[in-house]
């Protein structure tokens, strides 16, 4: 119990230099809560379930730009001097086809996980019954290529970051 403490009090006292392995936890917990809601709500349709599905999504989306802009961070900290962020926003801009980078292909499947979910959750705002009807069919496959894209991208990053 103490080493735990110690390492939660080192995150306030020892900043780590690179936020992106710390933030990326939320996004992905985010989804799979979601995702659990809404199977949830499909076995039991009750509005707290479907509420809570949407307010995950919410969230995921919301910690997903957060680590996204840490990301561009981490990867401009070790190319110079000047805003790092800048310097990795450069850098994955002259990077963004060099499909051979682990990195380039983390950066375009994160992508593509950010965009379903945002149409996700738009359609889920724009339309109320998503989850009920003959859409829930569409849904469902949306939601399931959305996990796919999380578990893809997970294990990249993870290949990046755990060698």
């Amino acid at each position: 119990m103490k080493e735990l403490l110690h390492a939660l009090v080192r995150v306030y006292s020892e900043p780590p230099q690179q936020w992106h392995p710390w933030l990326i936890h939320f996004p992905i917990v985010f989804l799979l809560l979601d995702g659990l809601f809404t199977v949830m709500f499909w076995f039991n349709p009750r509005a707290e379930y479907e509420r809570w599905s949407l307010i995950f999504l919410g969230a995921a989306l919301v910690t997903m730009v957060l680590a996204i802009l840490a990301g561009l961070h981490d990867s401009g900290l070790d190319l110079g001097a000047g805003n790092v962020f800048l310097l990795g926003l450069q850098d994955r801009w002259q990077n963004a086809f060099v499909f051979r980078s682990s990195v380039t292909v983390h950066m375009w499947l994160s992508l593509a996980l950010f965009a379903l979910s945002f149409a996700r959750f738009t359609w889920r705002k724009c339309l109320a019954s998503a989850l009920c009807g003959p859409q829930a069919f569409a849904y469902g496959a949306t939601l399931f290529l959305n996990l796919w894209l999380l578990i893809a991208a997970t294990h990249v990053g993870a290949m990046l970051n755990h060698k």
